[in-house]
């Protein structure tokens, strides 16, 4: 349980620090020239862009189910480095100090290397578990300009292979097409929606947020640069608590957090009402947890949903709670499960 706990807020400050045959991919319709990211591609028919207010992501093709099972996402990002490998050292880093077991599965070096544009990359493969099922990333980093792209594949690691093909797609065909202006590409039409990767639920959220992560968490935050997040992880409540109620659940959790973080302070229990997430009874939380003399403030819902944990995390610098904070019940106001 105490990992659960450091997990989930470790993600949080992390988010306070972003197929086809061959023979049918690269065809007019399914090509993304983005003027102000300065960069084109083309993509696999049958795959969907996706509203994003930050980066480019594409949807696979639903299953029998509806469910689609894998995501590409294209970010931009600032970087003084200018060496792409030093950037993966430090970004691997962060996996590891995040992630307990993230394993290296793949490393693209000699003639399986990668080129963007003809600019040297890197490129790899990891796993992450999260709950019962294990995730593989497709990674590929370049560095142009003083920009870092990042392209990023998620599926679950035994349907990886099947989904990658509109990877090997997007890093073929992507071309430098000009500068990036620094600037976010307009918003494709659409609702401004999140939903999980595994689309078992989702929610809606204001002009002003954007969708910062969607691998093992989805998470949101301000797109004017404010230190906060709302973020949203579902896992499978261990196999000797699977009678526990929300309630068993939180006294735990927050025994964890006691035992963690010396700053920890409860600052409002929810137990004249009974708030619910997605319909479901949950366990509402305010409290404050003080890192090297920064004080963070957390509003967190727990709910129990079919032997799943589910939680909805805000979190920000006290200056700026009030600003921010009001986002948190318009995402619990429209949360569905599917």
């Amino acid at each position: 349980m105490k990992r659960i706990a450091v997990f989930l807020l470790a993600l949080t400050l992390l988010v306070l620090a972003g197929c086809s045959s061959s023979g049918d991919r690269q065809t007019e319709q399914n090509k993304i020239e983005d003027k102000n990211y300065g960069i084109s591609f083309y993509y696999d028919t049958g795959w969907t862009r996706e509203t994003a207010e930050k980066g480019i992501s594409l949807k696979s093709p639903a299953d029998s189910t509806g469910v689609s099972k894998a995501r590409i996402t294209v970010s931009i990002n600032p970087t003084e480095l200018e060496n792409v490998a030093e950037y993966w050292t430090a970004y691997e880093s962060s996996l590891k100090t995040s992630f307990k077991d993230y394993t290296l599965k793949k490393e693209y070096t000699g003639d399986s290397g990668v080129k963007l544009d003809g600019i040297e990359g890197v490129r790899v493969e990891y796993t992450v578990p999260q709950g019962e099922a294990t995730y593989r990333f497709g990674l590929v980093l370049c560095i142009n300009d003083g920009y870092i792209y990042n392209i990023l594949l998620t599926a679950k690691d035994g349907e990886f292979d099947s989904l990658s093909a509109c990877l090997e797609t997007v890093i073929d065909s992507f071309d430098f097409t000009g500068d990036y202006s620094g600037e976010e590409s307009a918003d494709i039409s659409g609702p401004r929606r999140a939903e999980s990767r595994n689309e078992d639920f989702y929610f809606d959220f204001s002009e002003g947020w954007g969708i910062a992560r969607n691998d093992g968490m989805t998470a949101i935050k301000p797109t004017d640069g404010g230190d906060a997040s709302i973020s949203v992880t579902g896992f499978s409540l261990p196999k000797d608590k699977q009678d526990y109620g929300v309630n068993d659940y939180w006294e735990e959790y927050e025994k964890d957090l006691k035992d963690t973080y010396a700053g920890y302070e409860l600052t409002k229990e929810y137990t004249d009402s009974e708030p619910k997430l997605g319909g479901v009874v949950a366990s509402r939380k305010d409290y404050n947890i003080t890192l090297d003399g920064i004080k963070f403030k957390y509003i967190q819902v727990l709910c129990i949903r079919q032997g799943y944990v589910y939680s909805v995390m805000f979190t920000s610098n006290e200056e700026e709670y009030e600003k921010y904070s009001p986002e948190f019940d318009r995402v619990l106001a429209s949360f569905k499960f599917t």
